[in-house]
């Protein structure tokens, strides 16, 4: 039997309960991740954090450090001053030399090496210790990840990551799809159709939900830009859900059978995965709002319950 106190919880409270504490618990975890950009952008540029926080998001979850360690090590003013004045073809193979020669990915023979610039002589590149291969499969690769990374940036260098990031929040109003759009990345012109792009939709929506409006939501504020801190907010309020994960599957499937289709929404998804961090996974199930409004619904239940024990 299962000994988690929220079992079933959905049958206890209904779907307008347990909807609006995921809500809640969803808009907790946007404020943690603005709180921390923000944060970040009082020790360092805002276009240096969001790229960091891009980055961290591209190494997924087994080389989320080493994607960041690499961020701080080549930072963007260094890759925008080197490829401004070169188009889109040259910045891509001049910005994926560089990512892979930091990275420590490439040999010291390799001729992609000799494209990096000399700024980057005196710099000390990752070592391959750092990156964690093991049973990471060929599209996962950290060498393709930065692929993707050197054609996303190519795109936004003209306008700067920064400033890009922050028009399509705000035109994102009119047109939701926009802002996700601009992460994909479908591949290089002579990959083949069966390959899987550099950068997918799921890790798009991913980079825009965790990343991009929490980013844009911390910078508003810090700038005194309140329509574009709400639209910020309403995006991540009505984004769809993405793909789920072993987190939110095991969440579900606790709260009860109905669960999946209540969490129908990017907020509510991430809504059970604030509520697993910061409460299941360290059982703190005294202080968990879920079971904490399972206990005072259940106790009203039991008052309503005496007088018929009683009479038996």
């Amino acid at each position: 039997m299962p000994i988690e106190p929220c079992h079933n919880a959905l049958c206890w409270l209904g779907e307008d309960e347990m909807g609006k504490l995921l809500d809640e618990a969803g808009d907790e975890r946007f404020r943690q991740k603005a709180t921390r950009f923000a944060a970040a952008m009082a020790e360092e540029p805002p276009s240096e954090v969001l790229y960091q926080g891009i980055m961290e998001a591209l190494g997924y979850t087994r080389n989320k450090d080493p994607f960041q360690e690499l961020a701080r090590c080549l930072p963007l003013a260094v890759l925008r001053s080197v490829g401004r004045d070169k188009c889109y073809r040259e910045r891509v193979v001049l910005l994926r030399a560089m990512l892979l020669v930091m990275a420590g990915l490439l040999p010291r023979g390799n001729a992609r090496v000799k494209m990096a610039p000399h700024c980057l002589t005196a710099a000390k590149p990752l070592s391959l210790s750092h990156w964690n291969m093991f049973r990471v499969r060929p599209e996962n690769h950290p060498a393709r990840r930065l692929t993707g990374v050197a054609h996303l940036l190519a795109c936004f260098l003209d306008e700067g990551p920064l400033e890009g990031v922050i028009r399509l929040v705000d035109e994102s109003r009119s047109d939701i799809g926009r802002l996700e759009a601009a992460f994909i990345v479908s591949g290089e012109g002579f990959r083949s159709r069966n390959q899987r792009a550099l950068i997918g939709h799921s890790r798009a929506r991913d980079i825009v939900i965790n990343i991009a409006l929490p980013f844009v939501f911390a910078w508003a504020e810090a700038n005194s830009e309140a329509d574009l801190a709400d639209s910020a907010l309403w995006l991540y309020r009505i984004y769809p859900k993405s793909s789920d994960n072993n987190i939110t599957h095991r969440m579900v499937r606790l709260l009860g059978t109905r669960a999946n289709a209540l969490v129908d929404s990017a907020r509510r998804q991430r809504g059970l995965i604030h509520l697993n961090k910061t409460f299941c996974s360290q059982r703190k199930c005294d202080i968990c709002p879920v079971n904490k409004k399972l206990v005072s619904v259940q106790d009203v239940g039991a008052m309503h319950e005496l007088p018929l024990r009683t009479l038996h």
